[in-house]
C-alpha cells in the first residue's frame, strides 16, 4: 500500500512540477542546471501543499499572508504533510539537499530527548545565492546575516510584513524570493516535525 502511494505521489508531482520555472540571474549563476530542477520542484511542491493545484505561487502567497502574519507557523504545520517533504528530499536528482542545509544535534533537556535536526549550511550554494540576492535587496542581506549569525532558519517576520502591507520590497512574482520564502518554510516545517533520534 506504501509503495502504491508513493508511486501515485512520485507521478502526481512529475507531471505538476513541469510548468514551474525559476529563472533569474542569481539562481542560473549559483546552481547548475540539475540543481535548479530540483529547485524548481521544491518549490512547486510548496505552492501545490499549502494551496492546491491550479494555484499560482502568487496567488497562494497573497491568499496565505494574512494567516501567516498574524499566527506564524500554524498554516505550514497544518498544510505541509512532513512524509510527502521527506519524499521530495528522496526525489532530488543532484546534490541540492547538501547545498541548503546540513544536519546539526539538537536537544531538549527538559524533555529529555536529543535528536537529528537540519540546520542552515553557511558553506553551501545557497548561502552564496543570498549573497548575490542580498547585494540587490536590503531585507534578503538582513535575513542572510541573520542566518550566518544564527546558523539556523528563524523565520521571516519582514518578508511577512512586507508582502502583507503590499510596500513592493518584497515582490512574490520573484523567482528568488519564491525560492527564499519556499525554503524557509520548509526548513521550518521540518525541524518542527522530525523525531529523528541523533546518533554519533
Amino acid at each position: 500500500m506504501k509503495a502504491i502511494i508513493y508511486i501515485s505521489l512520485s507521478i502526481f508531482l512529475v507531471f505538476s512540477f513541469q510548468q514551474t520555472k525559476l529563472r533569474s540571474k542569481e539562481i542560473t549563476e549559483s546552481f547548475s542546471k540539475k540543481e535548479i530542477k530540483d529547485l524548481e520542484k521544491t518549490v512547486k511542491f510548496f505552492s501545490i501543499e499549502m494551496c492546491g493545484t491550479g494555484i499560482s505561487f502568487e496567488e497562494c502567497m497573497n491568499n496565505s499572508i494574512n494567516d501567516l502574519a498574524e499566527n506564524g507557523w500554524q498554516l505550514i504545520l497544518r498544510n505541509i504533510d512532513i512524509n510527502n517533504q521527506l519524499n521530495l528530499y528522496r526525489s532530488f536528482e543532484s546534490d541540492i539537499f547538501e547545498e541548503i542545509w546540513t544536519f546539526c544535534r539538537t536537544s531538549n533537556p527538559r524533555e529529555g530527548w536529543i535528536r537529528r535536526s537540519i540546520c542552515y549550511n553557511q558553506e553551501g550554494k545557497y548561502d552564496e545565492f543570498l549573497s548575490k540576492v542580498g547585494q540587490e535587496n536590503p531585507i534578503v542581506k538582513a535575513y542572510h546575516e541573520d542566518l550566518k549569525t544564527s546558523g539556523d532558519f528563524i523565520g521571516i517576520v519582514r518578508f511577512e510584513r512586507e508582502i502583507y502591507h503590499k510596500t513592493g520590497k518584497i515582490d512574490v512574482e520573484d523567482p528568488n524570493i519564491q525560492l527564499i520564502l519556499a525554503i524557509e518554510y520548509l526548513s521550518q516545517n521540518d525541524n518542527e516535525k522530525r523525531r529523528e533520534p541523533w546518533s554519533e
